[in-house]
């Protein structure tokens, strides 16, 4: 791990400081790595050379005496007051914030199954075009039609099983996007 990697995770674990603390602290740490590489180290052993960083997150903790934000929120009564009494207000605001994602998940996902289903009917369609295709006695104009028109189906059956198959995947990875989201909101959030 270089410096500017080290110091990124640090900043990243430092998110319960002020900008003014945490800006000292990574300077604190950014001028020892410079003086060790000074002394003749390589970023890279330099680095090494440091503490590991869950170690220097939870000294820094220490010295600034967070132990648990979670607690810390408890031992508070004005705020233990405001969670209780508006509750009904929050809660429920929460719980349809909720609703509200999961159906446009489900509306998501009903179109993906609709995508899929046409693609199906296309796949069958043409492929039972192409067998009367093969079997029917009728005119020719009437084959050349059918083989047309089935080939026509084949080829949209393409387009739909990509355009299905990327909005499957796109669908599937949606709750981790919107999780990490989330989490890197609320780390910023507690960092600012």
């Amino acid at each position: 791990m270089n410096k500017s990697e080290f110091l990124s995770k640090l900043n990243k674990g430092l998110y319960f400081l002020n900008k003014n603390e945490k800006q000292e602290r990574l300077n604190f740490y950014s001028e020892m790595i410079d003086d060790l590489v000074e002394d003749g180290l390589s970023e890279e052993e330099a680095v090494a050379k440091m503490d590991d960083i869950k170690i220097i997150i939870s000294q820094i903790k220490e010295d600034y005496g967070v132990k648990n934000q979670a607690m810390a929120i408890r031992k508070d009564p004005a705020t233990l007051i405001l969670i209780i009494v508006g509750f009904p207000i929050w809660f429920s605001l929460l719980a349809g914030l909720f609703s509200i994602v999961v159906s446009v998940y489900a509306v998501v996902w009903a179109v993906i199954i609709s995508l899929w289903a046409v693609f199906g009917s296309f796949i069958g369609t043409g492929v039972a075009g192409i067998i009367y295709f093969a079997f029917a006695l009728n005119s020719v104009s009437a084959y050349f039609a059918t083989f047309g028109a089935s080939l026509t189906l084949l080829g949209l059956a393409i387009i739909f099983f990509f355009v299905a198959k990327k909005l499957t995947i796109l669908t599937f990875s949606l709750p981790k996007k919107l999780y990490v989201f989330i989490k890197n909101y609320v780390l910023k959030r507690r960092g600012a």
